[in-house]
């Protein structure tokens, strides 16, 4: 069990790990952009904004299946993040997925709040 020192300590080093990814991907250098993402998850693997981040960065390497799986996770540790949502929807579109990739679709899969009217 870790102490609550290291524990801050790991989440300090997610948030600069995601901080440099997202640096990465500004660049347009996603491959860096997935490596910091996916070492920041192994400092805080409950961080749905990476799993989010890395996603993104998965959707602009074409590997689509990984970002829809690191999508489902950012879903599942925060059901209200909207960006997981419409990440997985493009995902989907580009694998020509219709149904999943359709707004109708992901208007339903949305937690009540964040339904639009």
């Amino acid at each position: 069990m870790l102490d609550k020192q290291e524990e801050e300590r790991k989440q300090m080093q997610a948030v600069y790990l995601k901080e440099k990814g997202n640096d990465f991907f500004k660049q347009g250098k996603w491959e860096d952009a997935v490596e910091c993402y996916t070492k920041g998850l192994q400092c805080d693997a409950l961080n749905a904004v990476l799993f989010a981040n890395r996603a993104m960065a998965l959707i602009k390497l074409q590997k689509y299946a990984a970002a829809i799986a690191d999508c489902d996770c950012s879903i599942e540790l925060d059901d209200g993040y909207t960006k997981a949502y419409l990440r997985r929807a493009t995902a989907h579109l580009k694998l020509e997925h219709k149904k999943e990739g359709d707004i109708t679709h992901m208007k339903r899969t949305l937690p009540p709040s964040d339904k639009p009217m």
